[in-house]
C-alpha cells in the first residue's frame, strides 16, 4: 500500500512549527555557597523572554533567620547571552517591596523603587551586568524574604532599603531574536561586591525539543511505513 503523502506533510508540518513559533527560551539558574565570614549564600535567576523583551526574575534564597550581615545581600547579576542582543538593552523597570530592617531586625516599608536605582551595563553586544553598586552607598541590594530577621547585625541597617524578594522583576528591553538562551552567569553579594558565585547554564530545552522533534518525525515516517 503506498505511505498517504498529504497526512504525513501535515503531521510533520504542525510539529516543526510548534517549534519555530518560539520567541525566546527562559530558563533558571540557582547557585549556592558560603562567603570568607562562612555565611550561607543562595540565589535564583529566572529568565522569561518575549519580542525584544526580558523579564528577569532575581531572588535571594536564604533563610530569613540565616541573614546575618550586608555580605548576604545579592547586589548585582551578570549574564551573557546566545543569539541574542548586539545593540545594548535598556533597564525600563523593577517591580519589588522595599524595606528597612532595624538593628533588632524589625521590619518597616522602605521607599519605592524605580529603575534608575539599579543600572544595566553592557559589558560588550552580549553581556549585561546588572547592579545596585552605583551612587556610592549602594541601596535596594536584594535581601531574604521574610517579615522578620533577627540574627540581622548592624552592617545591614547601614545600607537601608533592601529589596524584599517577593519576587524582584526586571524589565530590560533589547534585541532579543527568537531562539535567545543564556549561555553564562554569575551572581555577586555584598557591597563590594565581597563574594561572586558562577551559575551552571543548564541545557535551555532546545536540544530535547530537537530530540522529540526527531522521534515523533521517524515514529511518523514508520507507522506510515508499516501501514
Amino acid at each position: 500500500m503506498r505511505i498517504p503523502k498529504p497526512k504525513y506533510i501535515i503531521l510533520i508540518g504542525a510539529v516543526c512549527g510548534a517549534f519555530t513559533l518560539q520567541t525566546g527560551l527562559g530558563g533558571i539558574i540557582s547557585v549556592t555557597g558560603t562567603n570568607s565570614s562562612n555565611e550561607p549564600l543562595a540565589a535564583t535567576a529566572n529568565f522569561t523572554f518575549g519580542l525584544n523583551t526580558l523579564s528577569l526574575t532575581l531572588s535571594n534564597d536564604i533563610l530569613n533567620t540565616d541573614w546575618i550581615s550586608a555580605g548576604q545581600a545579592l547586589s548585582d547579576f551578570t549574564f551573557t547571552l546566545s543569539d541574542g542582543s548586539t545593540s545594548g538593552g535598556s533597564l525600563n523597570n523593577i517591580s519589588g517591596n522595599t524595606i528597612n530592617v532595624d538593628l533588632q531586625g524589625n521590619v518597616t516599608s522602605g521607599a519605592p523603587v524605580s529603575a534608575t536605582d539599579w543600572q544595566l551595563q553592557v559589558v560588550s553586544g552580549d553581556t549585561f551586568h546588572l547592579t545596585s553598586l552605583i551612587m556610592g552607598q549602594p541601596d535596594f541590594m536584594i535581601a531574604p524574604a521574610g517579615t522578620s530577621f533577627p540574627n540581622v547585625n548592624h552592617s545591614v541597617q547601614n545600607f537601608n532599603a533592601c529589596l524584599l524578594t517577593g519576587p524582584v522583576v526586571f524589565s530590560i528591553t533589547g534585541d532579543f531574536p527568537a531562539g535567545t538562551t543564556v549561555s553564562s552567569a554569575s551572581f555577586s553579594f555584598g557591597t563590594g561586591p565581597e563574594t561572586i558565585i558562577p551559575g551552571h547554564v543548564p541545557d535551555s530545552g532546545a536540544t530535547a525539543m530537537l530530540l522529540g522533534i526527531a522521534l515523533t518525525a521517524a515514529g511518523v515516517v514508520r507507522r506510515f511505513a508499516i501501514i
